[in-house]
């Protein structure tokens, strides 16, 4: 028989895994492809499990948990004008919220520009985000992505 410490540790440890098995429900794809000699568009794209959704970015402050998308600061790249976001859309009215809501089901794209300064970067940073369908599941997935330029300077 198992004591209590133990019972809750066991506890725990299976609620904090449970925290990091959200990706089964979505999986992330990269793609950095050049556009000119110094800038690239990086595309993310999230791919959802049938009967699941994503939030999109666009959610007022007091809403569900939108999906986000955040860019670590370097001195090898830098992001050009804002991230865009790609998809079928699904809005309507949520008597919840009591506000307009947008999701994705299937899949959704998200691009971002970049300039690079130097002939080799590695963009880093991280996506959280919220899948739901009979309940909502928070997520954090943190990716690296690396680019290089189309040609060198003169």
């Amino acid at each position: 028989m198992l004591n209590i410490p133990t019972m809750l540790l066991i506890t725990s440890c299976c609620i904090s895994h449970a925290g990091y098995t959200q990706d089964q429900w979505v999986t992330w794809n990269f793609n950095a492809e050049p556009i000119s000699n110094n800038e690239i568009v990086l595309t993310i794209v999230a791919n959802l499990e049938p009967g699941w959704h994503i939030y999109t970015k666009d959610l007022p402050a007091d809403g569900p948990q939108p999906t986000r998308i955040f860019f670590e600061d370097s001195d090898s790249y830098a992001p050009i004008g804002k991230l865009i976001e790609r998809g079928e859309k699904t809005e309507f009215y949520d008597e919840i919220y009591e506000m307009n809501i947008g999701w994705y089901v299937g899949t959704v794209s998200f691009q971002q520009k970049f300039v690079l300064h130097q002939p080799i970067a590695s963009i880093q940073g991280r996506i959280e985000y919220l899948t739901c369908s009979e309940v909502c599941v928070p997520g954090r997935r943190e990716f690296v992505v690396n680019v290089n330029r189309l040609k060198k300077d003169p």
